[in-house]
């Protein structure tokens, strides 16, 4: 079997439905995580290294319960679509062997923090970032970690494809290049139905805001810890609803790593 990462005899759509198949009929693990591909210390480099952005859950050795249930859920919905992105799960033996202890150690995972989600970058071992050990896990939160640090496209609820893409772009941009972008997203405004049109208004809003700033991404920044300081109190559904909404809009609006450095 022949694998190359840009061209070659498999895909890896295809590298991945065949995977998964395979391991679905021999691991138990895998049959309570459909979309998961389970790892050890043998295949975990060099699977790590065959994809540009690999998520592992690492876990006890046979997982169960919400926050696995949930993680099973992303993968089985985004996994087999997303060929640049390997879902996987190491389940960590505290008994016989202690198979993947190793790895664990590695990446120091502490077999208390039970789940420990890490996103491995760039097909290397060496790059990653954790998830957030006080961020609730779940699929909505999963999508915003991922899309967050790669440039993969997983929409959030609330968001708009289209103007996703004009916000990424936006971010990127200087002041003049910026008002370009804001006159695109307005023209693109006035052709939406009402309900998208009101979501749309919201990444209108945030680009006026930015502009205002004299370009400045802080507004952002500071934008994003206010509604996440909103979310953690109390209030209503319909409120909650609306927050997080724009909350998923401000997700769009990130800036690459090399720019930060301007702020």
């Amino acid at each position: 079997m022949v694998l190359r990462r840009n061209y070659g005899v498999l895909s890896y759509s295809k590298f991945y439905t065949i995977l998964i198949a395979i391991l679905a009929c021999t691991q138990q693990t895998i049959a309570s995580c459909m979309g998961c591909v389970e790892l050890d210390e043998i295949s975990f480099d060099k699977m790590i290294g065959h994809f540009k952005y690999s998520l592992v859950k690492f876990d006890i050795a046979f997982p169960y319960g919400p926050k696995h249930e949930i993680y099973g859920e992303f993968a089985k919905k985004y996994g087999p679509k997303i060929d640049d992105l390997l879902v996987s799960l190491v389940g960590v033996k505290d008994y016989g062997e202690k198979e993947n202890r190793i790895l664990a150690q590695r990446y120091a995972v502490d077999e208390k923090a039970y789940p420990a989600i890490i996103l491995f970058l760039d097909s290397d071992n060496q790059k990653y970032v954790k998830y957030p050990s006080d961020l609730e896990i779940t699929v909505d939160n999963i999508k915003r970690f991922v899309t967050q640090h790669t440039h993969i496209y997983i929409p959030l609820e609330g968001c708009i494809e289209g103007f996703d893409k004009l916000a990424r772009d936006f971010a990127q941009k200087t002041i003049g290049e910026q008002s370009e972008i804001l006159d695109k997203a307005k023209e693109k405004l006035e052709e939406l139905e009402t309900e998208t049109k009101q979501r749309a208004q919201v990444y209108v809003r945030f680009m006026e805001k930015v502009i205002e700033k004299g370009g400045s991404y802080q507004f952002i920044l500071d934008e994003r810890k206010r509604i996440e300081k909103l979310l953690k109190e109390k209030i209503s559904d319909n409120k909650k609803k609306e927050l997080t909404h724009k909350y998923n809009i401000l997700q769009s609006f990130r800036i690459e790593e090399d720019k930060k450095d301007e702020l």
